[in-house]
């Protein structure tokens, strides 16, 4: 009969006091640190931007003129946008890097991809946008996550026939635009956004796949700091 291996374990194991202990003089140092970093003229700026796109938000059914019968398919990137806009506010708030980069990326990507949908061929792109809600519920069920019934599978399908291949399914790294060797850096090319992909985007990507570069924007003298400089954080928020 075989004998089970023990896992090691540490000779002291950290108990819900010992975090409540700890948290009680680190929990204090760092909201001083967050504090005596914070940018009170950006934080002003995002409050401000906020202010303006919830006004735009509250009123652009009144105030539609370009592009009106595209507006229904195209408000989820406008919710997005404000979504994210809110997230870079709090990011700044409390001096986090990651999330302030994570949302300027996201916010640069709605930006690219409303400017792509609204500058050429806009009544097709704005379709096939919409659309790709049905391809991308059809990859759920090819992979198992969302089980469809045979009759849904048909119904969807002939809503979203160009992202089907010759089998009937969906490839995995199918896009919404349905072109083929068309990146997102080739859209952001092509609506004259690359300077700022190459950097906004960029940065946001860094975080995205955990990138040990990021250590060197937290580096204070040769140490490394929880709390990112402060001039860091602004620049993507």
């Amino acid at each position: 009969m075989k004998t089970q291996k023990t896992i090691p374990v540490p000779a002291t194991v950290p108990t819900i006091r010992d975090v409540n202990e700890h948290w009680k003089v680190a929990g204090p140092q760092l909201a001083a640190d967050i504090g005596s970093k914070r940018d009170l003229q950006v934080e002003g700026l995002l409050d401000s931007t906020i202010g303006v796109f919830s006004f735009v938000i509250g009123r652009h059914h009144k105030k539609r003129t370009k592009n009106l019968h595209l507006a229904g398919r195209l408000e989820p990137l406008v919710i997005l946008g404000f979504e994210v806009l809110r997230g870079a506010h709090s990011a700044q708030l409390v001096g986090s890097l990651a999330t302030a980069a994570l949302c300027s990326r996201t916010e640069f990507e709605a930006c690219v991809t409303l400017k792509y949908i609204t500058d050429s061929d806009s009544d097709k792109r704005a379709d096939l946008f919409d659309r790709f809600q049905y391809a991308e519920r059809l990859k759920q069920h090819q992979e198992g996550l969302r089980p469809l019934q045979p009759a849904d599978v048909q119904r969807l399908s002939t809503l979203c026939p160009e992202w089907r291949d010759k089998n009937g399914t969906v490839p995995l790294n199918s896009k919404w635009h349905a072109r083929k060797k068309f990146s997102f850096k080739d859209m952001a090319d092509e609506v004259g956004e690359l300077s700022s992909y190459q950097t906004l985007y960029s940065l946001g990507s860094l975080f995205t796949h955990g990138s040990a570069v990021i250590k060197n924007l937290y580096r204070q003298g040769n140490d490394l700091v929880a709390v990112a400089d402060p001039k860091h954080v602004s620049s993507p928020a």
